[in-house]
């Protein structure tokens, strides 16, 4: 057994017993000294079976989803970027053929106790998926990806009641944001009064404001990661958005000499947004629960699902139903009841 340093990685190598007498297997190019122990007492212990042709999970799946996933959105692919990081920290030292339904399960118990469902279920969903397609190809034997418990931390769940405000405290916020205007305030209005995403209003310059019909065109986003414009979520995304009179008349007031509207970051926004709360003893919301604010306003008052999925730029009318199902839920027993009075 040894570990060594050659240049700038780490190596092991180790000797087992076999048939033969003794068999040494050697391993390099780890990044740290604890990373080739942790190799060693893994190979000895028989955690890992050496196969020369084998890949480490998070190698296979980086290159699974960088080779098939390439026409995804930014904000998708960054996703599948988040899991190779959970599987880098989670399953560093495990390879494609040994992860069985066992190492699987034993993740996400563990994942599960820090993470919700959402959260965990996105995780399960793109290794399931990577792993599908290596059984396809014949990389391993046997599907390891059946009947697994998905496990998550109920704490960690938020109630939609939690990601929108109250209609009188949505309107406190606006009308402090209409008497103290900034450029970060504004945005705030334009959020709540369009239910559009952050990134799409990042985009907005001037000539996506027309005035004389009172509307914004939605037709780009900008990427989180590297501040410059892309397409947005989906077809359905790029829509026109009416907005009311009160907001025209402060874009009229407004400051900006920038070619965007807003130049302000998700930190900075979400601050802001987080600050007036405090100030106005309301519920502390991020800037995304202007967007369910916007949605919960107009389901509140009888508008179309339609109407309220056209506008937000939904992907399709499923998409709206699931989001807001606990909202639906009241106004179905309402309807309900009105049905029901008929007769």
């Amino acid at each position: 057994m040894a570990v060594y340093k050659r240049g700038t990685n780490w190596y092991a190598r180790v000797s087992k017993p076999s048939e033969s007498g003794y068999k040494r297997i050697n391993k390099g190019g780890f990044a740290t000294k604890r990373e080739a122990q942790k190799w060693e007492a893994e190979i000895l212990t028989g955690q890992l079976l050496e196969k020369d042709n084998n890949l480490l999970l998070a190698d296979y799946f980086e290159n699974w989803f960088k080779k098939y996933k390439t026409n995804r959105t930014d904000v998708t692919l960054h996703q599948y970027q988040n899991t190779l990081s959970v599987i880098k920290r989670y399953l560093p030292m495990v390879y494609l053929k040994n992860f069985n339904r066992d190492v699987f399960q034993t993740f996400l118990n563990k994942y599960g106790k820090n993470h919700s469902k959402e959260t965990v279920s996105k995780r399960k969903g793109h290794l399931t998926a990577c792993l599908k397609d290596a059984l396809i190809d014949k990389d391993i034997a046997v599907d390891p990806t059946t009947r697994l418990n998905l496990v998550y931390n109920n704490e960690t769940e938020k109630d939609i009641d939690d990601k929108f405000l109250e209609v009188h405290d949505a309107k406190s916020l606006i009308d402090y944001c209409s008497k103290n205007l900034s450029k970060s305030r504004f945005m705030i209005l334009t959020g709540i009064y369009s239910g559009a995403r952050f990134g799409e209003l990042r985009a907005l310059i001037d000539d996506d404001i027309d005035t004389k019909n009172k509307a914004i065109s939605i037709n780009k986003s900008v990427d989180s990661l590297t501040g410059l414009d892309k397409e947005t979520k989906n077809k359905q995304s790029n829509r026109t958005i009416n907005m009311p009179n009160d907001w025209f008349s402060l874009y009229l007031q407004y400051q900006h000499n920038d070619k965007r509207l807003f130049e302000i970051s998700s930190n900075g926004i979400n601050k802001e947004l987080r600050k007036i709360c405090m100030s106005l003893g309301i519920k502390s919301i991020t800037f995304h629960a202007l967007r369910h604010t916007h949605a919960s306003m107009l389901l509140a008052n009888n508008i179309s699902m339609q109407y309220v999925s056209e506008r937000l730029g939904h992907a399709n009318l499923l998409v709206t139903e699931k989001v807001y199902a606990h909202l639906l839920e009241t106004k179905r027993s309402e309807e309900n009841k009105k049905a029901m009075s008929i007769f």
